[in-house]
């Protein structure tokens, strides 16, 4: 009789959850996010979603841009002063971003990689196509990743703070046997990062742009996840 009834109160509380999950789902949120949320916080988790808005009702999406246009219950604009390069970009399917720690000259280095692919690659397509109307070739140019202390916490160099000498630009590869760096515009917005106007430098002189690489648009969640995997995979080996 006892686990009868023991079995009867943890199913009911069990089904809470999948209560709140399914009704998530049917707003346009993911369901096991929502579930294990509602494990924890059952009764919370219901009013958090009342006050949430449908993602599949179009009505819903519209009032919530005019709750943050007009900032109301503290939401701010995706984007600021509704810059139209900016919201152009944002339509544009999502990249993904992680990282790689590699071994340059007995140093480690943590280099980026875009969609899978090494951001060096995608620098160096560009030199290689730099080069295709010149008469005398220049070697082709080899680039390097930062150094640990600029990824891992409590860095905040890809996070809106860079350590830089111009102002609102980050650092994200030197070339090889040269004082020239890779810079780029990072832009930390509420739910995305964009990487955008990547240039070389030389001190602070801009030696030339790489107009059609990037802009790269990511989800601030995997972009953040991706630095704490680096930084947790970076702990191990050292």
């Amino acid at each position: 009789m006892f686990f009868d009834l023991f079995f009867f109160v943890l199913a009911f509380f069990m089904s809470i959850p999948l209560v709140g999950a399914w009704y998530a789902s049917s707003r346009g949120k993911d369901f096991w996010t929502w579930y294990f949320i509602g494990l924890f916080l059952p009764i919370i988790s219901f009013v958090i979603l009342l006050c949430l808005p449908d993602k599949k009702n179009p009505v819903e999406n519209e009032l919530e841009q005019i709750r943050i246009q007009n900032k109301m219950l503290g939401l701010k604009n995706e984007v600021p002063n509704n810059n139209g390069k900016f919201l152009k970009w944002l339509k544009r399917p999502i990249n993904t971003i992680s990282f790689e720690i590699i071994e340059d000259d007995e140093d480690k280095r943590i280099h980026a990689l875009i969609d899978h692919k090494p951001l060096m690659d995608l620098l160096s397509e560009q030199d290689i196509k730099k080069q295709r109307f010149r008469i005398k070739k220049k070697p082709l140019i080899a680039y390097t990743g930062l150094a640990p202390e600029l990824i891992l916490p409590p860095s905040k160099h890809l996070l809106g703070k860079p350590i830089s000498n111009l102002p609102k630009r980050t650092l994200v590869m030197r070339e090889v046997n040269s004082d020239k760096l890779i810079l780029v515009k990072v832009e930390m917005l509420r739910r995305h990062v964009i990487w955008h106007e990547f240039v070389k430098v030389e001190g602070t002189i801009k030696v030339s742009a790489y107009p059609k690489t990037g802009p790269f648009v990511f989800d601030r969640w995997q972009y953040e996840l991706a630095l704490n995997d680096v930084s947790y995979r970076y702990k191990k080996i050292v």
